[in-house]
């Protein structure tokens, strides 16, 4: 979810191979993206219109939002993560990959961006 153009998918899928991956985001990107996707990665990686702000559908064994939720106040955050558990039943999973750091306030603006 948020996967942009999908580049950590398709690094992950040369790694792994037998896995599929659905990408999602909210551009109009979506449909350039799948035409411009490398032959090799055909039915390995799609893409997928999704605003991760409406109740998820798409069925799958892992959600992964990787550097999403840092961009969101709390209650947003919460609003995504609950917009997933339609799908989340027993044996899926959710996985947010994010960075932990010192808040903005801790440092200066030039740092702070360096910092992420």
């Amino acid at each position: 979810m948020g996967g942009s153009n999908g580049h950590v998918s398709l690094a992950v899928s040369e790694s792994y191979p037998l896995l599929k991956f659905i990408v999602q985001d909210c551009t109009a990107q979506i449909s350039l993206w799948q035409k411009q996707l490398p032959e090799e990665f055909a039915g390995k990686v799609t893409y997928q219109y999704h605003d991760f702000f409406t109740a998820q559908k798409t069925k799958a064994d892992v959600y992964f939002l990787r550097y999403i939720i840092h961009n969101w106040a709390d209650i947003d955050a919460i609003e995504i993560i609950r917009c997933l558990t339609p799908v989340l039943k027993s044996g899926k999973r959710l996985v947010i990959m994010e960075y932990l750091g010192p808040q903005g306030k801790d440092m200066g603006e030039f740092e702070e961006r360096t910092y992420r």
